[in-house]
């Protein structure tokens, strides 16, 4: 009887353990590959106003062409980082602006899923914003 006690006991507190630290582990995941998705637009812009600069066509691209213009931009393609990254602008005069959005797999993710995030970069601002934010994962706003 006693070592099933101790086994509850035991077993108890490593799901107790488990409940509290989920949501760090979580914020810190979501953070890190927010940091990284952040990163790589900013080198994508560069990469664009570089081009320009050398009086070049940007490079235009969608999620399916993702892999491609990153070889035309000379970037090396993030190792799954779980974002989607796409260049356009409206007309040929107008500012490139650059996104990052989280992927299916991102967002269906079975451990840490993500909420449905856009980090977006206007050239013409020079500013970048995220949109999609996620409440905290703990219900008592700790994380």
């Amino acid at each position: 009887m006693r070592l099933l006690i101790s086994l509850n006991w035991m077993i108890g507190t490593m799901f107790l353990a488990l409940a509290l630290t989920y949501p760090l582990f979580w914020n810190i995941t979501i953070n890190a590959k927010k940091a990284a998705a952040e990163t790589t637009v900013r080198q994508i812009v560069d990469a664009q106003l570089g081009l320009q600069a050398q009086n070049k066509e940007p490079v235009m691209f969608g999620a399916a062409t993702m892999k491609s213009a990153f070889g035309l931009l000379r970037l090396s393609v993030p190792f799954d980082d779980g974002f989607e990254y796409e260049a356009s602008r409206a007309s040929a005069s107008a500012p490139i602006v650059v996104q990052a959005r989280a992927s299916l797999e991102l967002i269906a993710s079975t451990w840490f899923p993500a909420p449905p995030l856009v980090f977006r970069f206007d050239t013409g601002s020079r500013e970048g914003a995220w949109s999609g934010e996620a409440a905290s994962r703990s219900g008592l706003g700790l994380f």
